[in-house]
């Protein structure tokens, strides 16, 4: 098949829309809008399934290099409210990378406000005490999706969800997994309101992350990569939890501690049988 990709008008380094994606690859805010550059054909299938998100749509026809990128472009294409092609030499000045893959898309996500949201009867809430880094929020969202949680909230960070790094290391769940971001105080008054069982992930903690029920509205906190949880949710009664350790470090990576404590939540919620199983293993321990 026959593609004329040069058939869009081409766009050059002083061009708004150019000027746009560099703001957003270096992780600035343009405006009001919640608008997220994505650089490279990764994440095509989530935005087309967001109808209407992909609002400006740059490539390089010369980074094309086989059939099946030219469908996605032409996919793409037709999804972008604007497309345009730009040189190799444009590509390079946008991309944060060594290989510039010649592909950058403009999104805008939904915004999601936490008031406005209902949680059902048994839904699992993911939140985030100001963590630092995109990488691993990013992680953790991707972590979140994976498990089927129903929503994520970041609260204090200085990391936007809009960040690239971040969507990246989503692997596209910041498309698909509502994200909040609000204060710690905000974010407990919801929680209280709602009825959740908000369970801390704390080293230090007593009880283990397998020994508690997950079963309800349950919210699962992970504290700063560094500093560890604010005071802010530390004098509430909520339920602490820890990992137990067996080696010489006394705690794992964030990301890594999400994982553990949303897959056990998530097979707790997910298999009645899981949960006995898991209860009666628990009682044999305490009981050795």
């Amino acid at each position: 098949m026959q593609h004329d990709l040069y058939r869009f008008r081409p766009v050059g380094a002083r061009s708004d829309e150019v000027k746009l994606v560099k703001r957003l690859m270096n992780a600035q805010s343009v405006d009001s809008r919640p608008l997220l550059a994505v650089e490279g054909l990764w994440a095509y299938e989530r935005i087309l399934e967001n109808p209407g998100c992909l609002k400006v749509f740059l490539f390089d026809p010369e980074s094309v290099s086989n059939e099946h990128e030219a469908q996605i472009v032409e996919l793409l294409a037709s999804a972008s409210e604007r497309t345009y092609t730009i040189s190799g030499r444009v590509s390079r000045m946008l991309t944060n990378r060594d290989n510039p893959t010649g592909y950058f898309c403009v999104c805008e996500l939904p915004p999601v406000d936490l008031r406005e949201v209902s949680p059902g009867d048994s839904s699992l809430v993911v939140v985030l005490d100001q963590l630092d880094s995109p990488g691993n929020i990013g992680t953790i969202l991707r972590v979140a999706e994976g498990a089927g949680c129903d929503l994520v909230i970041s609260c204090d960070s200085k990391v936007s969800r809009l960040h690239p790094k971040l969507a990246k290391a989503s692997m596209g769940a910041v498309f698909t997994v509502p994200t909040v971001e609000c204060s710690s105080s905000e974010a407990i008054a919801w929680l209280k309101e709602h009825g959740y069982r908000v369970v801390i992930s704390d080293p230090h903690a007593d009880s283990y992350y397998y020994q508690i029920d997950y079963t309800g509205n349950v919210a699962v906190v992970l504290g700063n990569e560094h500093r560890g949880l604010s005071d802010a949710w530390r004098n509430h009664g909520f339920t602490m939890i820890s990992i137990p350790m067996h080696g010489k470090c006394d705690s794992l990576n964030v990301a890594t501690a999400a994982a553990v404590v949303i897959y056990e939540a998530s097979l707790h919620r997910s298999s009645d049988a899981f949960r006995r199983l898991r209860s009666c293993l628990c009682q044999q321990n305490h009981e050795l």
